[in-house]
């Protein structure tokens, strides 16, 4: 079963809320999950990102399997992508927009990863 987060639960980045046009990355403000993926399964979550901002996702697995991250653009272009027991996207929109992060367990058994946003 795929699980969809739009709108997930946002880290507050040293006790401040960035909104100001020093922020990069999620917006309006950084992000993080914790969560438990099924074999062979997905997981995605939809977000806006500033433009002309550099974005950064890293993922962190539990080491069991490995772990496939993907962002796509709101038009469903690929724009980074990463295979491992820990992935790092990097990328810089060039608009602010809604992009998706997909985190796809590519093992048999289940992984509890981290997700840290920027």
């Amino acid at each position: 079963m795929t699980k969809h987060l739009v709108g997930w639960a946002a880290a507050v980045v040293m006790g401040v809320a960035m909104i100001s046009s020093a922020h990069a990355g999620r917006f309006p403000v950084a992000g993080e999950d914790a969560a438990v993926i099924a074999p062979l399964d997905d997981v995605s979550y939809t977000d806006r990102y500033a433009g002309l901002e550099s974005a950064v996702v890293r993922v962190n697995g539990d080491g069991g399997t490995l772990l496939k991250v993907e962002v796509f653009d709101d038009a469903g272009n690929l724009i980074d992508s990463d295979v491992g027991f820990t992935c790092t996207l990097r990328w810089t929109p060039i608009f602010t927009g809604k992009f998706t992060v997909v985190v796809t367990n590519l093992g048999l058994a289940r992984n509890l990863y981290t997700l840290h946003t920027n």
